[in-house]
């Protein structure tokens, strides 16, 4: 059977996504994929614009899985994370997790050597 797939099952961005290409604002609110004011922004304030591109880039978002993409190991964590150290932090005020990058201890020559 075609539909057998869970709407709830799916990610937030994949539930945007399946609202098509022009979602109502409220029910984007509601996945917490409102449109963001850097959209508009790029767009010179163009509503119609900004929106396209971003029920493009929650399409692309589903398509790659960015809702378990910090679950997936990244295949070269072990190589990179000595020469660009990053860490997982608290949660913020709406739940996403926080994202700490040690910019002054990176070593931008070891990155390019190890590839």
């Amino acid at each position: 059977c075609s539909p057998c797939f869970s709407l709830s099952k799916m990610s937030k961005s994949c539930q945007a996504a399946a609202l098509g290409p022009a979602p109502n604002q409220e029910d984007l609110k509601k996945l917490d994929r409102a449109l963001p004011t850097y959209m508009l922004r790029t767009t010179g304030w163009d509503e119609r614009t900004a929106m396209k591109r971003w029920t493009e880039t929650l399409k692309w978002r589903c398509e790659i899985d960015d809702d378990k993409m910090v679950q997936r190991p990244n295949p070269d964590f072990f190589r990179i994370h000595p020469h660009y150290p990053t860490y997982l932090h608290l949660e913020d005020r709406a739940g996403r997790l926080t994202y700490w990058e040690i910019l002054g201890k990176m070593d931008p020559d070891a990155l390019a050597r190890e590839g």
